[in-house]
């Protein structure tokens, strides 16, 4: 889970990300600064899946 931290970590606009098995994250965002396609985007980079929640 460090490698999908790590690239959403790398994200414009994310502020805090919290990965916990098996498959959820937390994120902290700077408002207006950063799109779901981009999180879904770097998530799938490491060769995962990505559901986004509200």
């Amino acid at each position: 889970m460090a490698k999908v931290q790590g690239a959403l970590t790398k994200v414009s606009g994310v502020i805090n990300v919290k990965v916990s098995l098996p498959d959820n994250a937390i994120l902290t965002l700077k408002e207006n600064q950063v799109t779901v396609d981009e999180l879904r985007a770097a998530v799938k980079a490491t060769g995962f899946n990505a559901e986004i929640r509200n």
